[in-house]
């Protein structure tokens, strides 16, 4: 029982090698600082805190960016209408349309928003106005 007792407490006492780490991976960002770049700057200045973190925090794939939301296609609607377009000795065009709904007109510049109107696009005699989150299609009679 005593050789038991004694070959269990060898066993228990034995120095042990830990398992080596596996490799880590090199780094693929360039905006990361490189051990090297940190011992060069050391010369000159201690690292931050961010440049030390940044050595052990592992770089993950930039996400892909989001798909932008599929715009709605205009809407033709009775109250708005085409009148003139004029172009000034400046050669700026300025359009004008009949609002019946506010009972106004609308003096816009191509992609020169006014009073929350603008007017995106110009495509011969058909126009396309935006009004927030509405589009509108406007055609000359």
């Amino acid at each position: 029982m005593a050789a038991a007792l004694l070959a269990l407490v060898v066993v228990l006492a034995w120095p042990t090698r830990p398992a080596p780490l596996p490799a880590v991976p090199p780094r693929t960002s360039a905006a990361l600082p490189t051990r090297e770049a940190l011992s060069r700057a050391a010369a000159d200045h201690p690292p931050s805190i961010s440049e030390v973190a940044a050595l052990f925090i592992p770089v993950r794939p930039a996400a892909a960016p989001a798909a932008p939301a599929p715009t709605l296609p205009p809407e033709r609607v009775p109250w708005l209408h085409f009148l003139a377009f004029v172009v000034s000795a400046t050669g700026e065009t300025s359009y004008f349309f009949k609002n019946d709904q506010a009972g106004h007109v609308l003096m816009l510049g191509y992609r020169q928003p006014r009073d929350g109107w603008n007017l995106s696009e110009v495509q011969g005699d058909t126009y396309i106005l935006q009004n927030g989150p509405h589009r509108y299609l406007v055609t000359a009679r």
